[in-house]
């Protein structure tokens, strides 16, 4: 049997940034059950503040978290969409 210890604050952390946007921007999937909350400042190296302050992050779908954790799409300081040119616009438009 394995014990799976969470990060803590993940789910104080997860509950803020719902009630900040309940929805993934791009989808507009607004169920909770299929949203990741996905850090700007990578947990591993946010300080004690920013790994549990909701305006780290983004509420996302699976997709677009891939997307986001590998480097493919990333936000602006004005929270605008910036798409890496590794993407195709094949791709791009695939996804929307």
């Amino acid at each position: 049997m394995t014990i799976r210890r969470g990060r803590e604050g993940q789910q104080k952390y997860r509950e803020k940034l719902l009630e900040q946007c309940p929805y993934c921007p791009f989808t507009m999937v607004a169920d909770d059950r299929l949203l990741i909350a996905s850090h700007i400042k990578p947990w591993a190296v946010a300080d004690e503040k920013e790994r549990v302050d909701p305006c780290n992050g983004y509420m996302l779908t699976p997709t677009y978290d891939r997307l986001f954790d590998q480097g493919f799409i990333t936000f602006t300081e004005d929270r605008h969409v910036h798409v890496s040119d590794f993407l195709s616009n094949r791709t791009c438009k695939q996804l929307g």
